[in-house]
């Protein structure tokens, strides 16, 4: 799951779930980029929330009388990223848990 949010002028803002295996693999996070030309070139991707629990489903807004970006994003409360690094031994996660923010 993806998101994009304008931040102002020609600024836009991007999140997004992944893993290099599948989803609910010890590598999955939350990831963010940022372009300034209206999405025609992107900053390297930087790492905006990882835990040692399942996440997903980020969703940004931009906030633009305080300038503040908001992102929420779930985080199982009962399944935990697998230790397996090809995530072979373990079945799936399925989306549940908290709601949570972050604040950029």
């Amino acid at each position: 799951m993806s998101t994009i949010e304008s931040i102002g002028g020609s600024s836009l803002v991007s999140a997004w779930q992944a893993s290099s295996i599948s989803e609910g693999c010890n590598d999955q996070s939350i990831f963010f980029s940022r372009s300034d030309n209206l999405g025609v070139n992107w900053t390297t991707p930087t790492l905006a929330q990882n835990t040692s629990l399942a996440v997903w489903g980020p969703v940004l807004h931009f906030q633009s009388k305080t300038k503040t970006l908001w992102m929420f994003f779930s985080q199982s409360t009962k399944y935990q990223n697998r230790p397996d690094p090809n995530c072979e031994s373990y079945g799936r996660s399925y989306p549940g848990g908290e709601l949570l923010y972050h604040l950029k």
